[in-house]
C-alpha cells in the first residue's frame, strides 16, 4: 500500500506537471508542492485519503499528511518525528497567507487543488485509488 500511495503522488507531480506548468509559474510540481503549494497537496491527498490527516512541520512552515503510519507530501515519505499533528490554533495560521506553505495561486480562477482533482477524476486511475484505499 505505501508504494501505491508513492506511485500515486508521483502521478499528481506529473499531472501538476503536464498540464499546470504555467499556471503555477513554471517549477517543477515537487518544488510548488515544496515551496508555498504544501497546503493544496496536502488538500488533494486528503481527498482522496479521507482517514488522514493534516500534519504540521514543527517550524511551522510545511504541512503533510499522516495516513495508516506514515507521512507524506509531493517528495512521499517523511520522518514522523519532524511533524505534529494540527491544533486549533494552527488551523488560523495556515489560513494567514503569511504561511509560508500557502502561496496564493489560482488556476482558472479557482483553489489549484480543486482544479487539480477534477482533473485527476478525469485520468483512469480507479484501481489505483481503491488500492490506496486499502
Amino acid at each position: 500500500m505505501k508504494e501505491d500511495i508513492l506511485y500515486f503522488i508521483e502521478f499528481i507531480n506529473d499531472l501538476v506537471d503536464d498540464e499546470f506548468m504555467e499556471s503555477i509559474g513554471y517549477v517543477r510540481a515537487k518544488d510548488y508542492f515544496q515551496s508555498g503549494g504544501c497546503y493544496e497537496f496536502a488538500c488533494i491527498l486528503s481527498h482522496y485519503l479521507p482517514q488522514s490527516k493534516m500534519m504540521i512541520r514543527h517550524d511551522l512552515k510545511h504541512l503533510a499528511i499522516f495516513y495508516n503510519g506514515n507521512i507524506y507530501d509531493s517528495y512521499g515519505l517523511l520522518k514522523k518525528q519532524d511533524f505534529r499533528d494540527l491544533q486549533a490554533l494552527d488551523y488560523s495560521y495556515i489560513e494567514d497567507e503569511a504561511f509560508y506553505g500557502r502561496l496564493e495561486i489560482r488556476i482558472e480562477g479557482r483553489k489549484p487543488s480543486d482544479v487539480i482533482i477534477e482533473e485527476i477524476e478525469k485520468c483512469r486511475i480507479g484501481p489505483l485509488l481503491e488500492k490506496i484505499k486499502q
